[in-house]
Order: C-alpha cells, then structure tokens, then sequence
C-alpha cells in the first residue's frame, strides 16, 4: 500500500540515498537529480514485507488482501464527504446489457444540469465532434465517450462529482479547479463497462489517427508550490506540533490537509508511518489532529563537504480533485487469453499462467498515441491492475513526442499493479512525479520504468514516495 506526491519546485538538491538519509552538496546545485525515494513498511502488515508479494506469490497476496484492503485510506470512503458520491455512485454492481441506454448530444454547447434529465446510470452518453459538455452540476452516468470538448470548471457547489464506468476522450476533457474550497470527483465505477481500446475502468485519452488533431486529457487542480517536505526539529511521542523546514503556506497548504510523516528508526524499515490533519498553521509549525505515537528524528551532521540529514518526511496527500473509483476487484483470469508482449501478460484482459489466477482490478488513467496528458495537482486513489498489461495509476503509452505532456504534482494512494506509473515517449514528455511503490511487483522496476531514461530526455523531478 503506497503513497507518493511530487513537486516540480527545483530548490532542493537531494541525492537518492537508502531509508531516511538524504545528502546534500551545495555544489552540486544545477545538476544533481532531485529525486527521494522512500521505501518504508509497516510492521502491522508482516505479508507484505519485503518477503511476500512477489509475482509468484499470488497465494501470499490473496490472503493479505482483506487486510491490505480495510488498513487502506480512501478518500471516497471518508464521511461526511463525499457522501453524495458515495450513495450515487458507489458500488452500484454491474450493469446488464439490456438495460444499457445511449444519447449523443445534439446542441453545440449542453450542460450536465440539462443532460443528467435525458441520460442517467445505465445511460451511455456520447459528445460528438463539435459539441461541449459543461460540467456545471452532478452527473451520473454508465459511461462517457468525447470525440467533441468536455469543460469543467469551478463547481457552484461545494462538492461536485462525474461518475461513470469509464470515460474515453478523442477530443477534449479539460478539468481545472484552483479554488481551494471546492472539491471535485472523477468517480469512475465498477459497472461491467468495458472501452473497446481503453478497457475496464479507464480514465483516459487516445486518438489512432495521427492525421487528426491530438486527443487531450487536462486534469489540473489547486496549484502546490511543494507536495513535500522534512522536519526541522524532532517530533516526539505524544506532542501536536509539528515544525517544517519549508514554509507550509508558501508550499500551498492549507488547513485541513491530510499529511503523512515517515518513521525514522534505525534498524531497517521499522517504525510506523503516521497520518495527521492540518488544524492550524503559525510559520513552519503545523498544529496537528492528534499527538504523534512515536518519536521522529531530525539531525543534521556535517562531513567531508557535505550535510547529511536525517529527518522525517512530510508528505501531503490532499488534493481539492479527487479521481477515485470503487474498490478493488479480484477477476478470474481468461484462459483464451495469449501472451501479447512474451511476458505472460496481456492487455485485453487477466491471462491465466502457472503464477497467476487473479488479476486485481482498479481504474487506470492513460494518454495513448496521439494524445496528450496534462495531470496535475490530483489525487488518484484504488488505481491500477495487478496482472493487466497497461494499467496504471497514471500512463503515457507510445506517445509520439509530447512536449506538452506533463504528470506534476500529483499523490497517489493505494495503488495496485507492478508499475504503477509510467511513461514511454518517443523524446520529450515531462515526467515530474514518482511511481508508488506496488502492492505487488520490485522497488526497483517501479523506478526504472517510471524513469524511462530509454524513451524520453526528460528525468522525474523533486519525487517522494512511501510504502506502508
């Protein structure tokens, strides 16, 4: 079970280095690769420790699940909100074939104020060329299929959320929301919809045709100057401050935020990350929703040019647009399935092997061929699908060059697949945030494959990343 968040604020040169320990060299400033990554485990989950949960292991994660599932955060199961997303569009089951409906919009602009009157749960709503879709209030539906434009804006309430089985863009889905007290849901429901290209679940762009104009998917939320930071004194067992070495309200945050510190033990990956809310915030100290449960180091050693810190990180998961979905699904795998890339997996489906009976099935957001994917400053959450090929959290798959590309600023949380996020551009795309580690799958292969030095000139920039 991961977490991560990400920043594209180039001020702090810190190295990759084991657990908690990062090392600084001023000289180094204009060059060194702002990455930390942190892979930390709880002592509460023992199966899914370091020594369980291999590919092979299937039998090991399967029965871990139950409990990896109820110790997992959500922001879509926290109450009082969302529960206007929650008893909408919520774990609604499947939706059978005969009761599958179908509306195209017509006018050149429409709202979902209007469309949600004609078009409802088991309705399949599609935006043709030339048509827009204003997102103005609620709207609940089987599916979304945009080959015209799609604007959401500031809600007029509060709260606001689209749900669907999935949404496919050929055209346009622009979704921007600064105000920091509104928020936005992109719910997308396991309803048995399944995208002729995109698949189950999907949340994502693709145009085929590379004569047409590229498909665009811009998700952009509340702007974050910083998603992370490091404790400048220690934090002991039982006090409720805590103090920052950057500035919270210069970084963006805001009372209310959820944020999470990594433990600071020294044996190994010990200790427990803990989970705050933000009451209030006086300079670089944060009032906390609860005393801390344990003691968090912040040390700071000089040596051979070089400081060497070891403090906690402080991560911040809020984000004011939410894309969530509902919860896990274990599938059994098809055995007419074949093996489309000489893995033992495949992209149409879950593919039955010697190792693999399930696949774990969440929503995936993806940008694919001619298309390009703007997300930034959003929250993904139940995201990826352990065993399917092509799946993330977030995917950039076979772009062609895509300079507008960018996936900043995000947090990921309670991620399943063995790569959750990824990118393979032909040269140039921007990457600015780290993969959350896989329930399943290697720390290492997760890095590798976000990083794609291979396809794409571009490096991830200023990552965090934490394994409960």
């Amino acid at each position: 079970n991961c977490l991560s968040a990400d920043s594209q604020t180039h001020t702090n040169p810190y190295l990759l280095m084991n657990s908690s320990t990062i090392f600084h060299s001023a000289s180094a400033l204009g060059t060194l690769l702002n990455l930390l990554f942190i892979f930390l485990l709880l002592p509460s989950f023992p199966t899914v420790s370091a020594a369980c949960c291999q590919r092979h292991q299937e039998a090991e994660f399967l029965e871990a699940y139950a409990t990896i599932i109820g110790d997992s955060y959500a922001e879509a199961t926290q109450t009082p909100e969302p529960a206007s997303v929650l008893s909408s569009c919520a774990a609604q089951g499947s939706l059978s074939e005969s009761s599958q409906t179908t509306h195209t919009l017509n006018a050149d602009t429409s709202s979902s104020s209007l469309t949600a009157s004609v078009c409802g749960p088991s309705c399949i709503l599609t935006v043709p060329v030339g048509v827009t879709l204003n997102i103005n209030s609620d709207l609940n539906i089987a599916a979304l299929e945009v080959a015209g434009g799609v604007v959401w804006a500031q809600p007029a309430n509060t709260q606001q959320f689209l749900c669907a089985g999935y949404i496919a863009v050929t055209g346009s889905f622009t979704m921007h929301l600064q105000d920091a007290s509104k928020t936005a849901y992109v719910y997308i429901k396991n309803n048995g919809l399944k995208h002729f290209f995109l698949g189950s679940r999907a949340f994502g762009a693709y145009q085929n045709d590379a004569g047409q104009p590229a498909a665009l998917l811009d998700v952009n939320g509340r702007e974050m100057r910083r998603t992370w930071s490091l404790l400048s004194t220690p934090l002991a067992t039982g006090s409720s401050t805590m103090v920052l070495m950057h500035d919270p309200t210069e970084m963006g945050w805001i009372t209310g935020d959820r944020i999470l510190i990594s433990p600071t033990q020294r044996s190994g990956s010990q200790g427990e990350a803990e989970a705050f809310s933000i009451i209030s915030i006086s300079g670089n100290t944060l009032t906390l929703s609860s005393p801390a449960q344990q003691d968090f180091d912040a040390t700071f050693k000089a040596r051979n040019g070089l400081v060497a810190t070891k403090s906690a990180e402080v991560i911040n998961l809020s984000r004011n647009l939410v894309v969530t979905g509902d919860e896990f699904e274990n599938v059994a795998c098809d055995d007419s399935l074949t093996d489309d890339f000489g893995e033992g997996i495949s992209g149409e489906g879950c593919m039955c092997t010697g190792i693999r009976s399930t696949c774990t099935v969440g929503l995936h957001t993806i940008a694919s061929k001619n298309a390009v994917l703007k997300l930034q400053n959003a929250r993904l959450e139940r995201c990826g699908q352990r065993g399917i090929a092509g799946k993330y959290c977030a995917h950039m798959h076979r772009l062609s060059d895509s300079p507008d590309s960018i996936i900043r600023n995000n947090a990921f949380e309670h991620s399943e697949c063995e790569r959750p996020t990824t990118r393979i551009c032909s040269e140039f795309c921007h990457f600015n945030t780290n993969p959350p580690l896989p329930l399943l799958g290697s720390t290492r292969s997760s890095l590798r494959h976000a990083t794609g030095r291979r396809h794409t000139r571009n490096p991830p920039l200023n990552d965090i990343a934490q394994c409960l």
